[in-house]
């Protein structure tokens, strides 16, 4: 963890928890599969993928090692890519990657190695830890001859199937919408019609639990069907029964089932819709941990923004998974280099005016991004820019940025009013946009959606993305440009 994050106040006693005496050769005989899966000479023709592959293992690697050394230990977020050799891409000559986001924040060397595999998909029982009197020992399940087992745990981990078929969303692309609705649309009807018990029943078992613990909101957030987030909140019901003490933590709080387990920004307690309680409960015991390094988003954001000009940093709800420990090195690592790299030659004030950036918003992204200006005249800055180019390129993109965001403006004006009149001509439940769609292409669908009789779209909900597909609960996305 970097140095300005330890500087954090945290509290130091709640993280001293005696780990189990697992040697250095037993953990990674352990995680041997996953050492596998990540090693980073599997991306060589990668240069992003592989560098972000040696930074996560060194910082699990030094999580590791002081956990058997017994020392304090900050919680983590840490991102891995997984290739995926076997799925089939969207685009011929794209290289599909399989990424694993690992949530670190145990004290106890066993419960990290299984969660590591478990987040992975790979084995759940194939490390079984056993307390033995005063020394703990660790045995392998071997289920296979060696020296293949290790391969066929990472193909059987690669050959793993997405929920979505991506060859077929493809196959799909190239119908019309008059023939994708002829083939779908009753299929489409007749599961939105059978979803919708569940829907009522999914939205009863959030009121119950919101009131037995006193939640600020309860939120879901991982694109799964009702049946899957319906199993989610039983299992969550239940242990508000049965774990009433430690679940009272989240009173006040907001909670998200999403694709990660871990903090973020904001504060929010994200669950991972796969883990188990078990993972659910070890994270609430460092709550409070949590709350002290969210609490220095602000101070860290506003720190930012001096030195940009009073510029608005933005970090919505909406932006790609990301825990505050995570955000938080990103604002540091920024911070502290254009300090290091500026203030030593300049003044920085001399560099921007105070407010001179005020009506501009910027948007920090992962080490693996690359500095850019969107679309809507958002900058956005990974922390692995150098300083003197983020700010020659805030400086040259000034006008730039303030052009788009008026433009965004009026696109988005424009775009509400589309979607309203296709909403109410077409009589549809909900029509909703796929991030990847901008304001004017949604606004051109609606548009064209608008002058065609699709009588039977009525009563659907619809989603404009960039591709056609019928989900479990009944809800239709077709392309944006759909002929």
């Amino acid at each position: 963890m970097l140095s300005g994050i330890r500087r954090l106040s945290l509290k130091q006693s709640s993280w001293r928890i005696l780990s189990r005496h697992l040697s250095s050769a037993q953990t990674k005989a352990a995680l041997k599969p996953f050492y596998f899966a990540v090693h980073p000479d599997l991306f060589g023709q990668y240069p992003i993928q592989r560098s972000i592959n040696e930074d996560s293992l060194k910082k699990l690697n030094s999580y590791l090692e002081d956990l058997q050394k017994k020392k304090p230990v900050n919680p983590t977020h840490l991102m891995f890519y997984l290739k995926n050799d076997t799925a089939t891409a969207l685009e011929e000559g794209s290289e599909t990657f399989k990424t694993v986001r690992v949530s670190l924040f145990s004290r106890d060397v066993s419960f990290t190695i299984s969660h590591i595999l478990k987040t992975c998909g790979m084995l759940e029982d194939l490390v079984t830890l056993h307390q033995n009197n005063r020394d703990s020992k660790l045995s392998v399940a071997l289920p296979y001859d060696a020296p293949n087992h290790w391969l066929h745990v990472y193909q059987q981990f690669s050959d793993r199937q997405s929920p979505v078929d991506l060859a077929q969303l493809q196959r799909n692309s190239r119908s019309t919408l008059k023939d994708f609705l002829v083939q779908n649309i009753k299929n489409a009807k007749e599961k939105q019609e059978s979803s919708k018990p569940l829907l009522k029943e999914n939205a009863l078992l959030s009121e119950t639990i919101c009131k037995e613990l006193g939640l600020k909101q309860l939120e879901s957030a991982s694109g799964w069907s009702y049946s899957s987030h319906h199993g989610c909140l039983k299992n969550f019901l239940r242990l508000c029964y049965t774990k009433q003490s430690e679940l009272q933590r989240l009173n006040g709080r907001t909670v998200v089932f999403t694709d990660w387990t871990g903090i973020d920004p904001h504060g929010r307690v994200m669950l991972n819709i796969r883990d188990t309680p078990q993972f659910w409960l070890s994270l609430l015991s460092s709550l409070e941990d949590y709350d002290v390094l969210v609490s220095q988003v602000p101070t860290w954001q506003r720190r930012l923004s001096s030195l940009l000009g009073d510029m608005k940093i933005v970090f919505d709800q909406d932006s790609p998974s990301v825990s505050v420990t995570e955000y938080l090195s990103y604002l540091y690592r920024i911070v502290s280099s254009m300090r290091r790299e500026l203030l030593g030659s300049v003044d920085m004030s001399t560099c921007f005016q105070p407010r001179e950036f005020k009506d501009i918003a910027i948007r920090i992204l992962s080490p693996a991004d690359s500095l850019s200006l969107s679309l809507g005249g958002e900058f956005r800055i990974p922390p692995s820019i150098p300083s003197e180019l983020i700010v020659d390129f805030l400086v040259k993109n000034k006008q730039k940025s303030l052009e788009l965001q008026e433009e965004n403006e009026r696109n988005l004006v424009i775009q509400d009013k589309a979607i309203k009149e296709c909403q109410e001509k077409l009589q549809l439940v909900c029509l909703l946009k796929d991030p990847s769609v901008s304001p004017l292409q949604m606004s051109d669908c609606c548009e064209r959606l608008s002058r065609q009789d699709n009588p039977d779209l009525s009563g659907a909900n619809l989603t404009v993305s960039k591709y056609y597909h019928v989900n479990e609960d009944g809800h239709i996305s077709i392309p944006w440009n759909w002929k």
